[in-house]
Parts: structure tokens; C-alpha cells; sequence
């Protein structure tokens, strides 16, 4: 029996790095096999070309296989279950695991909810970045009793462990909304916030500074060495209320690269945060500069030591394989 999982390509986004993450992990660490789908806009193909499409994809399936199909795969919902029909042919055993959820992006969709938790339900189990996302989509219809959670994702990456991140009055950071308002409102003359994006058209700005988009090992590397500080922040609320329910890949990115990480107070993983020592949780934005400020040497070295620990099941992949090894032994324990 194999075990297969979708790998997104074609998109260049948040979406399909994290699925990329996952899916080395996978097949690397526990011989997975790839499914690799290209995402496209034709919302008006036709069934036979849809359907030779998919059996191009799974063609290597075989009965009583399992395929984690891990979503969005950012094509439409009527490719979703048209694929989800093909693997039941074979009387596959099918886990979905949520990256995050489309219907919850800028405006709430609650029929495109409905319509995503009735693709969940036709699985045999479904992965949730969080805790707080699985208790809304079973508030919400979900009725899959094989359920685990990931609380982070992982962001592999090779760092030296024994060359600390400086204590720098910098805060970084690196997400999906590096022109937000809060950033142009930036104030602080002691502390600089340097953003990981192409620069913006503000002009000059005292304490702001912009750098490249970096990503994989070279954005580790590059926070490794700015020091100080990775931060969650968001001015938009639709980015505000996913915090809420995912974890988001910017945070493993920061604590991957050594970083000790300011948050919100809402974000989904904030106990663990708490718990294990790996930054400070903030409620306003006017907070962050001050606490930067204040904090000591043996306060922040504190933080580095709790972060370097943890940070070691985040750069080897652990959280994701925690959760794909408990989920398939639940199918069939």
C-alpha cells in the first residue's frame, strides 16, 4: 500500500510554499509519494478533458492507497470534488489537510464555507493548522471524527545554533501585507522595523527599511542575521481574524531562523507561544517599539535559549510528520 500527497504548483504564493514544505517533508522523511497538481483557471472545461486530467495526476494509484490531499489546491470546488470522485474509485483512503480556507480570505463566504466543509466531509480524516480552526468548522457542519491538529507549520532550514541572533533594536518582518497602514505609521526614533519586501512608493521614512522578498534558506539566513525580533502583525481584519484560525508560515519562519517572535494576542497558537518561552504577546501596536526597548540582555538571550530549542522540531519537519503519522495509524488502529 502507498501513500501519496498533492503538491501545488504553479501559484508562487504563501500557499504553495507551505504545501511544498509539507510535501519534501513527506516524501523525504516518510516516503510519500507525489501528486503534483498545476493550479489553472478554466471554470468551463469540459468533464472528459477534466476528468483525463485527474487520471494523469493519480495515475500510479492503486486500490486501498492513501492520498493526503492537502487544500486549497487553488483550482475550484468542482475540481476539488471531481478529484476527491476519482480517488473514491479506487476506494482510497483520503485525509485533506487545510493549509487555510478560502471562504474565510477578505469577506466571509458562507456558502463557499459550506461548500468547503462539504469536500471535508467525503474524506476519511482532516489535519487543521489549529485547534480553534477544527472547533469552527465543526460548529459549522464538519462531522469527521478523525481530526489532529498541527499548531505550527514547519519551515526547514539549516541554521547554526551555536552563533545566536544579535539583541538588535529591530523588528522584522516578513508576511503577506508589508505596506500596511501601522507600518507607514511608524514612529519609533529608537527602533527600526525592517520589512522583507520590495520597497514601497512612501518615500523616505525615518526607522523603516526595506529589503528583498527572500524565501527559503536564504530568508532564514538573512532574519538570522538582521537579529532582533519577527513579528505577526496586521492592520487588514480579514488577516486579523485569520490569525485567529492559523498559525500562519511567518511565524515558523521567524523561530526557524532563531528568532524570538511579538504577536497578537488572537493568533491561534498564542498558549504555545506563551508556554514555551518563544517571544511576547502584545495587544496594541503601539506596544512593540516599547517593548523592544525594555527589554534586557538576559531577558532576550532567555528568549533565544527557549527559541533555539523548539525551533529544532520546526527545522526538521517534526510537526508535520507528528501529525500525517497520527492521522494514518488512525485509519486504521
Amino acid at each position: 500500500m502507498e501513500t501519496y500527497i498533492t503538491n501545488l504548483h504553479g501559484v508562487a504564493n504563501d500557499n504553495q510554499e507551505a504545501q511544498n514544505i509539507v510535501t519534501n517533508i513527506a516524501c523525504n522523511d516518510l516516503n510519500y509519494r507525489e501528486f503534483g497538481i498545476y493550479r489553472y483557471n478554466w471554470d468551463g472545461e469540459p468533464d472528459d478533458i477534466l476528468d483525463n486530467r485527474i487520471d494523469g495526476i493519480i495515475a500510479s494509484l492503486a486500490k486501498d492507497d492513501t492520498v493526503i490531499m492537502q487544500f486549497p489546491a487553488s483550482n475550484n470546488q468542482r475540481w476539488d470534488n471531481r478529484f476527491i470522485d476519482h480517488l473514491n474509485a479506487y476506494q482510497a483512503n483520503i485525509i485533506i489537510l487545510i493549509q487555510d480556507l478560502p471562504s474565510q480570505r477578505g469577506r466571509q463566504d458562507k456558502q463557499l464555507l459550506q461548500e468547503e466543509i462539504q469536500l471535508f466531509n467525503r474524506a476519511d480524516a482532516v489535519i487543521a493548522p489549529s485547534q480553534q480552526m477544527l472547533d469552527f468548522l465543526i460548529q459549522n457542519g464538519l462531522t469527521i471524527t478523525n481530526t489532529t491538529t498541527l499548531e505550527l507549520f514547519d519551515f526547514p532550514a539549516q541554521i547554526n545554533s551555536n552563533r545566536k541572533p544579535a539583541f538588535q533594536q529591530t523588528v522584522n518582518y516578513w508576511g503577506p501585507n508589508p505596506h500596511q497602514d501601522d507600518f507607514r505609521k511608524w514612529s519609533s526614533q529608537e527602533v527600526n522595523l525592517q520589512i522583507f519586501a520590495k520597497p514601497s512608493d512612501w518615500g523616505a521614512h525615518q526607522n523603516v527599511t526595506f529589503t528583498n522578498h527572500f524565501v527559503g534558506q536564504e530568508l532564514a539566513d538573512n532574519l538570522h542575521n538582521a537579529g532582533g525580533f519577527g513579528l505577526l502583525w496586521e492592520t487588514h481584519p480579514a488577516w486579523q481574524r485569520d490569525y485567529t484560525y492559523n498559525p500562519t508560515l511567518a511565524l515558523s519562519v521567524y523561530l526557524s531562523a532563531g528568532l524570538p517572535v511579538i504577536v497578537p494576542a488572537n493568533l491561534s497558537c498564542v498558549e504555545l507561544i506563551k508556554a514555551n518561552h518563544l517571544g511576547v504577546v502584545v495587544n496594541s501596536f503601539a506596544e512593540i517599539p516599547k517593548i523592544v526597548q525594555k527589554m534586557s540582555d538576559d531577558d532576550y538571550t532567555s528568549l533565544l535559549n527557549a527559541v533555539d530549542q523548539y525551533a529544532v522540531l520546526i527545522r526538521n519537519g517534526w510537526l508535520t510528520k507528528r501529525a500525517l503519522i497520527r492521522t494514518v495509524f488512525n485509519l486504521f488502529a
